[in-house]
């Protein structure tokens, strides 16, 4: 058991390690940016005279109600015409939610996405990538601070559906060191994710030694791991199953059917072809370890009962194919099915005769696994 809450504890520093990328394509966000006047100065004092002009751009929708952490990176691709004359726009990623006091930028102020100058009636694309240094404090409203200076009236964006970044149109220029120009069209369908799986395991294990002796094992096992997959499609997990399996041994003239409880800890990497905001299709290979262990009493000399026990370690490595699919954000299925090479030993012993044999075990493992997905 305290293995198994380690590796739940693996998993979750490895999601906190790994950034999320969420993608923000304005012209599915709002088909219209109608800035505004802005009537408060760099102190929050409320003048008479607009001091700049203003949009909050709700993208909160689009981050599948995680909260960003200091690491993570919105990439935002948008493109269409703009009314008026812009100048100096900066665009900041801010939580505000009223657990973050209904304000706090999610970078620092001026290391936002700026644009000297855009002319009215030109055409604009956006292309760049946000690098977070704060924690969101809630995932409630996080939105994008659209700021320009003072000109003759303020301007409206227009989008342009679909969104796209042509050579025939002008890109608007990266001048800040925490925005990072993406070239190529944005696919928003393929998203990073992390993903507990919880369910059950029905392993099945045949394994024979060089004298033919056979072990083989079947039961239920509850399952759990941590799957993170990236926005390339790189895939890893960690998992853990704990157990009760039947095993059918036979070693030295002694077999029967023997009760015993099974642990296993593996880990895997692959490709997900899939990955999506309602699906996730993946091919990895894992690598594991097996641990058997069980007693029973049996007969030996005459009507003497003596206690037999059974210990079994197997290394396991093979492919396996993993599918979930998410009826919500925060909860879906899964089912996943392993194939694996299996090699280790097993022991068996009669404590009180003072009889114990020990040999090297090969074959086949067969795991199908199912269960409750909870997307993070």
């Amino acid at each position: 058991m305290k293995k198994f809450i380690l590796t739940l504890f693996l998993g979750l520093s490895a999601a906190s390690i790994f950034a999320t990328t969420y993608e923000i394509d304005l012209n599915k966000a709002n088909k219209k940016i109608r800035m505004e006047n802005d009537y408060f100065d760099a102190n929050g004092n409320e003048t008479k005279e607009a001091q700049h002009y203003k949009f909050n751009l709700d993208i909160s929708r689009f981050l599948n109600k995680t909260k960003p952490k200091t690491g993570d990176q919105i990439h935002v691709v948008g493109n269409g015409t703009v009314d008026k004359e812009v100048k100096n726009l900066t665009i900041h990623p801010v939580d505000n939610s009223q657990v973050a006091n209904w304000w706090k930028l999610l970078v620092s102020w001026g290391n936002g996405y700026t644009v000297k100058n855009i002319s009215a009636g030109e055409e604009y694309s956006f292309d760049f990538i946000l690098t977070l240094t704060e924690n969101a404090e809630s995932s409630e409203k996080i939105i994008l601070f659209f700021q320009s200076d003072v000109a003759d009236e303020a301007p409206t964006f227009t989008a342009v559906s679909p969104s796209k970044n042509s050579t025939g149109k002008k890109e608007t220029k990266k001048e800040n060191k925490n925005s990072e120009s993406k070239s190529g069209s944005s696919n928003s369908e393929k998203i990073s994710s992390s993903t507990f799986h919880v369910g059950g395991a029905a392993p099945l294990a045949s394994l024979s030694d060089n004298s033919r002796n056979d072990f083989s094992s079947s039961g239920f096992d509850f399952y759990a791991d941590f799957t993170r997959i990236l926005e390339n499609g790189f895939t890893f997990y960690v998992n853990a199953t704990a157990g009760v399996v039947t095993a059918s041994a036979s070693a030295d003239g002694l077999s029967d059917d023997i009760d015993m409880t099974d642990f296993s800890f593996g880990a895997g990497l692959g490709y997900s072809f899939i990955h999506d905001e309602k699906k996730n299709l993946s091919l990895t290979g894992e690598a594991g370890i097996e641990m058997l262990s069980g007693n029973k009493n049996i007969y030996t000399i005459g009507t003497q009962l003596s206690k037999l026990d059974v210990s079994t370690t197997v290394f396991y490595i093979g492919p396996k194919i993993s599918f979930t699919y998410k009826f919500a954000s925060h909860f879906g299925i899964f089912a996943n099915a392993g194939l694996y090479l299996a090699t280790g030993s097993n022991k068996f012993e009669i404590k009180d005769l003072n009889l114990s044999s020990e040999k090297s075990i090969s074959g086949v493992l067969f795991r199908p696994e199912f269960g409750v997905a909870i997307p993070l």
